[in-house]
Formats: C-alpha cells, sequence, structure tokens
C-alpha cells in the first residue's frame, strides 16, 4: 500500500476502563492473607484490549459461561479459544504481603502492564504457579514481577535477565518452570519494563509436549505447486515505466508497458519465474486510488496490450501477479462519484461506503463537502485518514460480489496467474474465505499473497483463506541482523516461523515499493551477499524488487511526488539490463551475485522444500549458522560461505 502518514489510533482508544469481572478473594492457609486471582480472561477491559488488536471490532463481543476462557466476535465472526493449557512455575522467595504476578507480550498477560498480569498461586515453601489457556500457535514474551500490594501504585520488582519467550504451538498442555534472575545480575533498572529490553537478551523456550489435542492442528494450506518453486520479481509500473504522477482520465492511452518486453531476456538470465505487477488499474495518482477496476491505467497502454504481454510472459515460463486494491478506491471511481452526486439518501451505491453524517462522527473519519450540485455535505470512512482513499463496506454483499467478479475477470479473461492483495490484514478473514472461493472457481491453481505488515499472519493465511503472506517480521529482522548485528532478532523471527507459522509459506523480500531500498539499508556494501543469501537459502518464497540487483538506492519521503508522499523515490524509472553505463557502480557485481545465489537456491530441492530446524541454529555477535535438511541433501549457511553436500 501507498504509506504517507501514521496509522489511525485504536478503536478503543481513550475510553475508561469498566469494572473488572469474575474477579474473587480467598485467603490463603499458609500466608493468612488476602490475594486475588483471575479466570484466564479476567476483565472487560482486557477484553477490550483483546478485541481492539484483532482484525474486527464488534461490539456484541462478551464473556459467558460457554466461553470463557476464550473471546467470540474475533477476527470476521471468528471464535478466538485458546486451546493450550500451560502450567507456569517458578521459585522465589518474598516477604509477606508480596505476591508475584506474571505479565507478557499478550492481551492475557496483561500488554506488559503489571497492573493487568496473571497473579501466580503460592504452593508451598518458595514455590509459585498459575494456569491458564492461551492460543494455539502464539510467540509470547513475558516476565515475572513481583508485587508489594495490590494498590495501583504498588511498588514492583521485575525479574532481571532477559525476556522468556513461550511458544504454544498446537500442544495441548504446556509445562514452564521457570527460575527467578536477581537485577543485580543483570545490571538493569528494577523500574524499568523489560518489554523495552534489548532483544539481544531473550531466551527462548520451547519445550512442549509434542503430542497435538485431536482435530486442533490448523488445516493445511499448500502453495499451488509452481509457487514452491518460485522466484518473484516485483515491478512498480507507474513508476518502472516512467509515467506521470497524476492520470487526467482523458487523454489517449500511452503504451509504456511495453516497455517491459526489453526486460524479458533479463527477467529470464536472472532465474525470474513471476513477476508481480504493483498497481495496473485505472486511477488517479499512485495506483491504490482506482477509477476503474476493469481498465489498464491510460498512462501504461490500455487492455489488450497488457493482454499480449501476460501471454509473452507465459510463453518464457514467467507467470503474472497482479496487485488487488480491494480495501478502499479513489474518489473518482464511478460509485464514489454517483454518491456524492444523488446524496447517500438517494444512491444505489451508499452502502458499498461507510458513511456518517457529522464529521466527528467516528475516530479517523473525514469530510467532504460538494458545494457545487447537490450542495450538501456528508463524512466517510478513509483508509488510514486518507481522504482521496474511502474505504469499501465489505459487509456489503453487492462490495463483495463486485471485487469477486473483479477477480474473476483478470483470472480468466485476462489470464494472469494470481492476486498480491494489498492491506489484507485490515479486512475480515471470511471476506478472503469467500474471495478464494471465488478465484477457484475460474483458476484452481492461482495464487494469494496478503500483505501483511504486523500481527499473527495465522489470522489470515492458511486453511481455507490466503495462500500466503507478505513476510514483513523476516525482512525487519534482517535488516537488523545486518545493521545493527542483531541476530537475536533473526532467530526471533525464524522461531517464529518454525513454531507459529509452521506449514505456511510466506513471500520473502528485502526491499519493496513501501520501504527503504537494500542498497540505502546497508551501511557495508559487502552486506549484500548476505543479505540476498539469506532471502534465497531461507523457507519461503523469495521476490526481488526490480533494480535491487543493481545496487538503486531509494529513501522513502525524499521524491517529488506530493501524492505519494515522496515514495517515488522507491519507484524509480527501469535500468536499461543491456546498458551497463546506466547502472550504479556496483551494478555489475550485484546482478552476478544475485544470478549465481538464484541459480542455487534453484539447483538444491533442499532450499525450497527442505526443513530448518531452530535447534540447529548457532549465533553470537559475529555469526549465524543454520541447516536446512531434506533427506540426504543437507545445507549449512554461516553468512560467510555455502557448504553443500550430497
Amino acid at each position: 500500500m501507498n504509506r504517507v502518514m501514521t496509522t489511525r489510533a485504536s478503536a478503543a482508544g481513550g475510553q475508561s476502563a469498566p469494572r473488572q469481572l469474575h474477579r474473587k478473594v480467598y485467603r490463603s492457609r499458609a500466608t493468612q492473607h488476602f490475594r486475588r486471582f483471575w479466570v484466564p480472561l479476567r476483565s472487560e477491559r482486557q477484553l477490550r484490549r483483546i478485541v481492539a488488536a484483532s482484525s474486527e471490532v464488534y461490539v456484541d463481543a462478551k464473556v459467558s459461561p460457554e466461553t470463557q476462557g476464550g473471546v467470540t466476535g474475533l477476527g470476521g465472526g471468528e471464535s478466538f479459544e485458546p486451546a493450550t493449557r500451560v502450567r507456569f512455575s517458578i521459585e522465589r522467595e518474598v516477604d509477606w504481603g508480596q505476591n508475584i504476578v506474571l505479565v507478557g507480550g499478550h492481551p492475557l498477560l496483561g500488554d506488559w502492564n503489571a497492573n493487568d498480569g496473571v497473579p501466580l498461586d503460592w504452593v508451598g515453601g518458595v514455590r509459585w504457579e498459575v494456569e491458564m489457556e492461551m492460543p494455539h500457535y502464539e510467540l509470547i514474551e513475558y516476565k515475572y514481577v513481583v508485587r508489594c500490594g495490590w494498590h495501583n501504585d504498588a511498588h514492583i520488582i521485575w525479574s532481571g535477565g532477559p525476556n522468556n519467550l513461550l511458544a504454544t504451538n498446537q500442544s495441548t498442555t504446556l509445562e514452564v518452570q521457570d527460575s527467578w534472575v536477581s537485577q543485580e545480575a543483570w545490571l538493569c533498572d528494577e523500574e524499568d519494563p523489560p518489554a523495552l529490553a534489548a532483544r539481544s537478551a531473550t531466551q527462548v523456550y520451547i519445550q512442549c509436549n509434542p503430542q497435538p489435542r485431536k482435530g486442533r492442528a490448523p488445516p493445511p494450506c499448500p502453495v499451488p505447486d509452481w509457487a514452491k518453486d518460485a522466484i518473484f520479481y516485483a515491478i512498480y509500473p507507474l513508476g518502472a515505466f516512467g509515467a506521470p504522477f497524476t492520470n487526467d482520465q482523458y487523454s489517449a492511452p500511452v503504451p509504456r508497458l511495453a516497455k517491459i518486453r526489453q526486460q524479458y531476456d533479463h527477467l529470464q538470465s536472472l532465474g525470474v519465474t513471476a513477476v508481480y505487477f504493483s498497481p495496473l488499474f485505472e486511477s488517479e495518482t499512485h495506483g491504490y486510488d482506482t477509477v476503474d477496476y476493469f481498465q489498464i491505467d491510460r498512462r501504461l497502454g490500455d487492455l489488450s496490450l497488457f493482454k499480449e504481454i501476460v501471454g509473452e510472459l507465459h510463453a518464457r515460463g514467467i507467470r503474472v501477479i497482479l496487485d488487488g486494491v480491494f480495501n478502499h478506491t479513489g474518489r473518482s471511481h464511478q460509485a464514489f462519484q454517483e454518491t456524492a452526486r444523488n446524496g447517500p439518501a438517494r444512491s444505489q451505491y451508499a452502502n458499498w461506503y461507510k458513511i456518517g453524517a457529522t464529521p466527528t462522527e467516528y475516530e479517523g473519519w473525514c469530510t467532504i463537502n460538494w458545494e457545487e450540485g447537490s450542495g450538501f455535505g456528508f463524512a466517510y470512512d478513509c483508509w488510514e485518514g486518507h481522504p482521496q482513499l474511502p474505504q469499501l463496506n465489505h459487509s456489503d454483499k453487492s462490495v463483495r460480489e463486485y471485487i469477486f467478479r473483479v477477480a474473476r475477470f483478470w483470472l480468466q479473461e485476462v489470464g494472469v496467474d494470481g492476486w498480491r492483495l494489498d492491506v489484507a490484514h485490515e479486512i475480515s478473514p471470511d471476506f478472503w474465505r469467500e474471495f478464494r472461493q471465488a478465484c477457484e472457481e475460474v483458476k484452481p491453481d492461482c495464487l494469494l499473497v496478503g500483505e501483511m505488515i504486523h500481527g499473527n499472519y495465522r489470522g489470515w493465511v492458511g486453511g481455507d483463506r490466503l495462500h500466503s503472506g507478505t513476510n514483513y517480521q523476516l525482512a525487519r529482522a534482517m535488516w537488523s541482523s545486518l545493521v545493527e548485528r542483531n541476530y537475536d532478532e533473526l532467530f526471533t523471527a525464524i522461531q517464529r516461523e518454525t513454531k507459529l507459522y509452521d506449514g505456511l509459506t510466506l513471500l520473502n523480500f528485502l526491499s519493496n515499493h513501501d520501504v527503504i531500498r537494500l542498497a540505502s539499508v546497508l551501511d557495508e556494501p559487502a552486506h549484500y551477499t548476505l543479505a540476498t543469501a539469506s532471502l534465497m537459502l531461507l523457507p519461503g518464497i523469495p521476490c526481488l524488487y526490480y533494480g535491487d540487483e543493481f545496487g538503486v538506492e531509494g529513501v522513502p519521503g525524499t521524491g517529488a511526488d506530493e501524492a505519494s508522499g515522496g515514495d517515488d523515490a522507491l519507484r524509480t524509472v527501469m535500468l536499461n539490463p543491456i546498458d551497463d553505463e546506466s547502472w550504479p557502480e556496483i551494478g555489475a557485481e550485484r546482478l552476478a551475485i544475485t544470478r549465481a545465489l538464484v541459480r542455487v537456491r534453484r539447483a538444491f530441492p533442499v532450499f525450497t522444500h527442505g526443513r530448518l530446524d531452530v535447534h540447529s541454529i548457532v549465533y553470537g555477535s559475529t555469526h549465524f549458522v543454520f541447516l536446512r535438511q531434506l533427506g540426504t541433501q543437507v545445507c549449512a549457511y554461516n553468512y560467510l560461505r555455502l557448504i553443500s553436500f550430497p
């Protein structure tokens, strides 16, 4: 997505904390003082945090005897049911009146707020325990604190050392036995929450019951066979082919897309097997403000030209993926224009958007007043506060049917092979279930990749939803490992994938049209080899961003296009692959490295189908080593050289 402004505030922001529910008070026989504890879902306030963190916010979400320990009304109407029973235990001597509380980076553990943590029960001697339910496939950091009383400003002592990390996977039960680490041993401030601590001090707890609960394993979600071995190449066509920043929407089409024909041989020599085009639809400016979903942007050409290009790429063994911007439209889209002309009360498209009567009716809404013509004003929801991007109402049946018709048209009539779906994590998973069904009706082997900026990818990827997602979590970790030597973050990212995202095939990248280019990230040019090797050799589908193979630089916000917030600096014109004088000084070297690493990936099935055992990872401040294995084929990667043997 084209990102210009900051993200909107939480829907639950600004609300006062309601009363706590289900709180019990009992007298400990041993200590003879009152202690409080909560069942796993302890308060309405905590419930609101869970709901606000989910993909959708439902006002009817509530705790009931039937769902206690779980939450209903989350993520597109699905039930969020904690399924792994975890017993936490720790030994720590405390004074009379003190208690031990479990706090962590999850709503059920208080989101690092010690006042909302889970109190442990004293079970004898110096041992404390608590048993609670946690959702499957979560990777959660946590800590223990000693509370001196129960008032909100009570003195709190944090356990020292690194944060603990719990991987619930799909286990039925987990037994976690931790040790208290003194503050003195780690020279850290007892008032400093460990959520702010450096990630280099993270320990991992991954011992778990290997016997999964019957029927609880997530359904398999294999990507189409052709995608498993694919090498993706992402192109932002409006920038790559030199289109003007704005579309006058009346000029004759200009066939700039034809310039990609100069790249065919380059793509094949690079080993590319799939091209992903950022938005091609008729739009007002940067491509994400769609005007007509059934036409090619006139700044790039027309539909007949694009059909020819799809056929030519297919003839060379290269698949074609389009960018589907189905979360919002542009204001010039005919549905929004008709609503503006006739007014929400008389428009047949009024339910296509989220419309309000006053500018302040909802947080993050924008106003528009058409003073000429109808002479009225109304408010409408817009993506992240951008008034040029009115947000679609996916609960409306006619909106869903329209989007499904668009998707089927490009798959069936034009012959593309799949979709990259813009801000997919902001749309209900239920919508993507229907979307996938509609797509597979006309092309069973199509690939659906959702843009996943953050959160638990399993909410949208897997089972009968999307096939894959953009792996931002790994991209950030790879940048950090090279620039900051923070190999802990890379280890945690791989740990997350092997445990939380086991069975998913994610789309990996180092640059794209929204983030700083790789050449501008790296302090040391030699790190390009390490970065590209990681991209090619780690599990997932690798995606190159056009120009990275030549060392093209680009920093967000430094371009000249105001509509994109200066992000045209990331979306520069494609280089001529046969004119090396136009390349950056390091272009030839980078191109040779990229070609060699792509050849390695394609030559050894271990890189596309091999297992990466997180226990095999060895790393320190200067090195990172991992193994991948497929049958008798083993690869050892140590950031210095590649060793492969049969």
